[in-house]
């Protein structure tokens, strides 16, 4: 398991002390949909991640095609001189998954496929997932 190394206290209920990537970097497939009345309606992922009103967990499924649920933590764009913007998403196991421990979330990079449709993807590097881990607390302390 590739860990982030950065671990600092908890200041508030959301918050992870440890960002974690797992070994599996498969994309994973999005099931977002929003109740409207009686019929349900599927929404597209990066509306419900922008969100600020959204409360609730984002569903995905696993490389097995196994349904998790996540809290979202944050959503961080990361800046890199010369390069397109990226947007990663913090996003904690609702029902924890093996081998993390419950205070570790999984950092996902947004992105979209060829049909324009909104994608996460398990960021494989340990040195950006830290980066994003960082720029979380900057903006978590920021906020204080």
């Amino acid at each position: 398991m590739k860990i982030g190394s950065k671990k600092q206290k908890k200041e508030e209920k959301n918050e992870v002390d440890e960002v974690k990537l797992i070994d599996d970097p498969k994309p994973v497939e999005p099931e977002v949909e929003e109740k409207i009345g009686e019929a349900e309606v599927e929404r597209d992922l990066l509306d419900t991640l922008l969100d600020k009103d959204n409360k609730e967990n984002i569903v995905l499924y696993n490389g097995e095609g196994q349904r998790v649920e996540f809290e979202q933590i944050a959503i961080i764009p990361i800046d890199k001189e010369g390069e397109e913007r990226k947007l990663y998403v913090i996003l904690k196991p609702v029902d924890g998954i093996e081998g993390m421990a419950d205070d570790e979330a999984i950092v996902f990079l947004c992105g979209f496929d060829e049909d324009g449709e909104t994608r996460l993807t398990v960021e494989e590097s340990d040195e950006v997932a830290q980066q994003v881990f960082d720029r979380y607390y900057e903006l978590i302390k920021d906020e204080k």
